[in-house]
């Protein structure tokens, strides 16, 4: 794995209010000795080796991406693999986000040990494993049946009354933090034929620090993802894009993945041919959309790029800075909490530190 950097988050304090948010990030774009001028079969088997999270929707992106460029179409029994691997992944990491993150966030005991159960299960069992989990460690019942009652007025019972660690951790953000977040980015739009048309050059390495969607910052991940749900829509036109009501975006993505009705419906893993020899691979994982471009040439790699879930949400000028500008905060320490919150919810692939200055 080469070093997938990190995340610093910089609040300046001022009169009570927290006046800017500067993010630094010392990510790096994939390093072009791992790609440019290989042939393609070395690429495939390097890329999901590279990543210690998410490494199999890597491996399926950058499947798409390369075999679009050589203007292959994946045989269905591949391309379903491909899904249900990204599929497993993707669980996997919102239940430890649901069980181990948002417990350590929100000060409370996680739940290792469900969750260390789950990453030991075998591919073949780890679905199952995760209904039976999710049943009884995270919605309280069956997490289809949960699924199909979600309505604003059941959910709004299930927060209220529920045991589980979930509910209570919703509880504890909607007395702490019912407003923290809020802000007009928009999500990044479903259709991915309109990414590729936004995209510049292969070599354009600004944009894949900092992509935007025709000059906008846009947030991608489990509120974009649910966004048109009844439950998630109600609670956007009534409290906005909140961390609370993206963590209810959380559980609501959680129940649809583990829906085998609905999964077989949430287009994973997709691949696009723009041009002759130019490739995209999609994935959606827990974070959100990954995104793979390949051009390819006589069998051999020329250039290559990707933009990760965290390069959409911690845009500079993206869905952490607008929603922390202009919070009113009692003291360093509320503000620091307020910003480690809300890049919870946003949930960055890398370690995030957030720091505070005074003015």
């Amino acid at each position: 794995m080469f070093r997938e950097g990190e995340l610093t988050v910089r609040l300046r304090v001022d009169a009570d209010r927290v006046r800017s948010v500067a993010i630094e990030s010392t990510r790096v774009s994939l390093p072009e000795r791992l790609t440019n001028g290989r042939p393609v079969p070395d690429v495939l088997r390097t890329m999901p080796l590279l990543f210690s999270i998410c490494a199999r929707a890597q491996g399926a992106a950058a499947a798409g991406a390369l075999d679009a460029a050589q203007g292959y179409t994946t045989c269905s029994a591949i391309a379903a693999g491909r899904r249900a691997a990204v599929r497993c992944e993707t669980i996997v990491e919102l239940m430890t986000r649901m069980l181990i993150d948002w417990p350590h966030a929100l000060g409370a005991t996680a739940d290792v040990e469900s969750i260390a159960h789950l990453r030991q299960m075998p591919a073949h069992a780890t679905l199952e494993t995760g209904r039976a989990v999710a049943a009884e460690r995270v919605y309280g019942t069956d997490p289809t049946t949960w699924l199909a009652e979600a309505s604003p007025e059941n959910f709004e019972h299930w927060t209220a009354t529920a045991g589980t660690l979930p509910a209570r951790l919703l509880r504890k953000l909607r007395t702490d933090a019912l407003d923290l977040g809020r802000s007009d980015v928009a999500a990044l739009p479903a259709a991915v034929e309109g990414i590729c048309a936004i995209l510049p050059a292969l070599d354009d390495l600004a944009f894949g620090r900092a992509p935007h969607w025709s000059g906008r910052p846009v947030e991608t991940g489990a509120l974009a993802r649910r966004a048109e749900h009844p439950l998630i829509a109600s609670l956007l036109a009534r409290e906005g894009n909140t961390v609370p009501t993206r963590f209810a975006a959380q559980l609501i993505d959680l129940a649809c993945w583990l829906s085998d009705e609905i999964a077989e419906c949430i287009p994973s893993v997709r691949q696009l041919r723009d041009e002759p020899g130019v490739g995209y691979g999609f994935a959606e994982t827990a974070r959100g959309l990954l995104l793979h471009q390949a051009e390819v040439s006589a069998g051999h790699v020329q250039r290559y790029r990707i933009i990760a879930p965290t390069e959409w949400n911690f845009h500079p000028a993206g869905a952490l800075a607008r929603g922390l500008v202009d919070r009113p905060v009692t003291s360093s320490a509320a503000a620091k909490r307020a910003a480690g919150l809300l890049v919870q919810a946003l949930d960055p692939c890398v370690a995030c530190t957030v720091e505070v200055e005074n003015a």
